[in-house]
């Protein structure tokens, strides 16, 4: 396995022991790497299969793959891709593998049929890479999102850009870490 840096086992640890994050670092500080190795430490923790759902943006759904390849533990986890074009068989496919990867532009047009499927398919961790795209409240996105994410035992939300434009983002994003809370 690869090794963290220095600097990244506080943010790894903080997901881990948290169990419901934001980690808030800069462009190019390894949260992708820090999510996953946090991720590692849950499949130890509940000494089984973890079943994980990372929502992310298009751009970066093979750069997840890759990081997943590179620094999960243990290795040869299998990865699935939502795509729209193949939405039911993807969800049908992500019953049996632990990571699930689906990007923001696809949790817009869900329905609640999908959503329901997504949320009934018990995710433990879920992973929303560059939150920022899921803070609008009244979005069709963010309403799929946060019904799944409530759902999970562990969420990490990452972003280099956290600071938020309304009290109703930062409202958002409080619902989404402490949803008994901040309903």
């Amino acid at each position: 396995m690869t090794k963290l840096h220095p600097f990244q086992y506080l943010g790894a640890h903080k997901l881990y022991t948290e169990e419901r994050f934001l980690l808030a670092d800069e462009m190019g500080m390894f949260k992708t790497s820090q999510a996953i190795f946090a991720n590692s430490k849950f499949r130890e923790k509940k000494k089984g299969k973890l079943r994980t759902l990372v929502v992310c943006p298009t751009t970066v759904r093979e750069h997840w793959g890759r990081e997943i390849e590179r620094w999960a533990y243990p290795k040869n986890q299998e990865v699935t891709y939502v795509a729209a074009d193949s939405l039911a068989n993807d969800i049908q496919k992500a019953k049996t593998s632990e990571w699930t990867i689906i990007p923001y532009h696809l949790a817009s047009n869900f329905g609640d049929e999908a959503t329901q499927k997504l949320t009934t398919l018990g995710f433990h961790h879920v992973i929303l890479d560059e939150v920022h795209n899921a803070k609008n409240p009244n979005s069709l996105r963010t309403k799929a999102i946060k019904k799944i994410a409530d759902q999970s035992d562990y969420l990490s939300l990452l972003s280099g850009t956290p600071i938020p434009n309304t009290v109703a983002d930062l409202y958002t994003l409080m619902s989404l870490l402490e949803p008994q809370q901040y309903p």
